[in-house]
């Protein structure tokens, strides 16, 4: 049984201790935490990352929690607002499905609050669960919003954050209500965004409005405490559900892990092709085309079949599939400006079609997402990609997340391999941290940021 109003949502939230969680969840969590730090440097490079930081120093708030990449404090709000964005740019963001709600949004203002109120790992842990399982549920619950090109991570990361910030300031029944209610004016989130700033802004404006949720609801700021259920209410408004359930306690678990930085709906298809490329000993001069079947909530997203920038690359099917031939390894140097508009990449990309299938059901992965590469020998060889190494169920093993975070820091450039393992060995073990601000100081002041 799911939680079906805004109450039991609030009681969850207040009643859930770090005690009940089991030691494997925990340690999935410290994973996830290892991803997000890395993806926040690796973002702090990144252009759209460089105009939200800028823009946050500009404010010239008050120093209460590190930007991570920065060099700088700035108020919580600011903070997370930044770590946020910064990890988003990177779009290699740790999800869940059907929801797909982004861990990032979560962590950037736990990672804040703890700063800030200079707490113990596992109360960033008990934030961070809360927040995820409130912002998930709901998304689950009106997943099929998802196909009419509602953002469901940003829109109901909003009110997930609220409840992190409810519990990390200590918030008691009827103020977490009332946070929640305040949250949920604030979501918002619009599919058509992808490939912009915007999108990637999209999980900051969560986090920070969370906490500004919180912190008013703390004030003594009111809402309507039934906001989420009922004829009008958000969940009404978002996917014509009055009556939703929403299945708080089980969605932490569901993360799975990214590992490649763009739209998360095409990695299952960029680990096909790979399989196809190294089975058959596949060469990019080889191919005479390639062809991706996809249904309409695929094709959605993938929206730039020539894109000029990286960002647009992000959600290029056909940029993807280039880079699966063309590079060593498909990672944060794959999606970048300068191979946007690389000649090579522009003449394989024209080799790939996306077929879409209209008559096929909606939704992320409600079928398989086939794949074809013919050849300039006549021949074709065809794979059903059906799920990708690290979503839920095919989990990633520690050496896998280990790598991809140290991929982050070195395309970063600014924090030193050292001072990077010494931060992976706390991230290990956050839940025996006893104050964040010494593991998130490393992220805002790393030892290579150039004076």
């Amino acid at each position: 049984m799911g939680a079906k109003t805004t109450q039991e949502i609030a009681e969850f939230v207040c009643d859930l201790q770090y005690s009940q969680l089991p030691p494997e969840l925990v340690s999935h969590i410290n994973n996830l935490a290892m991803g997000y730090l890395g993806m926040t440097l690796a973002g702090s490079v990144l252009p759209n990352g460089q105009i939200v930081t800028k823009y946050a120093k500009a404010q010239g708030a008050a120093p209460a929690a590190g930007v991570s990449g920065g060099g700088f404090r700035t108020s919580a709000e600011q903070a997370a607002l930044v770590n946020a964005t910064l990890a988003h740019a990177t779009e290699l963001e740790d999800v869940s499905f059907p929801d797909g709600l982004y861990s990032l949004a979560i962590f950037a203002p736990a990672f804040a609050l703890g700063e800030q109120l200079k707490l113990p790992g596992q109360r960033v842990i008990e934030g961070f669960v809360v927040g995820y399982e409130v912002a998930s549920s709901l998304g689950t619950a009106c997943a099929d919003a998802a196909s009419k090109g509602w953002m469901l991570s940003a829109v109901f990361g909003s009110v997930g954050v609220a409840a992190t910030a409810a519990k990390l300031l200590g918030l008691n029944l009827e103020q977490t209500a009332n946070a929640l209610s305040i949250g949920a004016s604030q979501g918002t989130g619009i599919v058509r965004q992808s490939g912009t700033g915007a999108h990637t802004f999209e999980a900051g404006c969560a986090a920070r409005n969370g906490i500004c949720a919180g912190s008013l609801a703390r004030a003594g700021l009111s809402g309507n405490t039934t906001i989420l259920e009922g004829p009008g209410g958000m969940c009404d408004l978002i996917a014509s559900l009055p009556n939703f359930e929403a299945p708080v306690g089980s969605r932490v678990a569901q993360v799975g892990i990214r590992k490649y930085p763009c739209c998360g709906i095409m990695q299952r298809n960029i680990d096909g092709m790979l399989d196809l490329i190294k089975e058959n000993k596949l060469s990019a001069e080889e191919v005479e085309s390639v062809v991706v079947e996809v249904n309409h909530t695929f094709s959605m997203y993938m929206k730039f079949p020539d894109p000029l920038t990286g960002a647009q690359t992000r959600f290029s099917i056909e940029h993807a599939m280039a880079g699966c031939f063309l590079e060593p390894k498909v990672f944060l140097g794959t999606f970048t400006d300068e191979k946007a508009n690389d000649p090579e990449f522009k003449a394989f990309r024209r080799k790939v079609k996306m077929v879409l299938h209209p008559e096929w059901e909606h939704g992320y992965f409600p079928q398989p997402s086939p794949i074809t590469v013919h050849t300039k020998d006549g021949s074709s060889i065809r794979k059903d990609c059906v799920f990708a190494r690290g979503d839920a169920g095919h989990p990633l093993t520690d050496q896998d997340v280990m790598d991809k975070f140290m991929g982050c820091v070195d395309y970063a450039g600014v924090l030193s391999h050292e001072q990077a393992g010494r931060a992976a060995k706390m991230v290990q073990a956050l839940d025996d941290v006893k104050d964040v601000s010494e593991l998130v100081n490393i992220f805002s002041f790393p030892d290579k940021l150039a004076k």
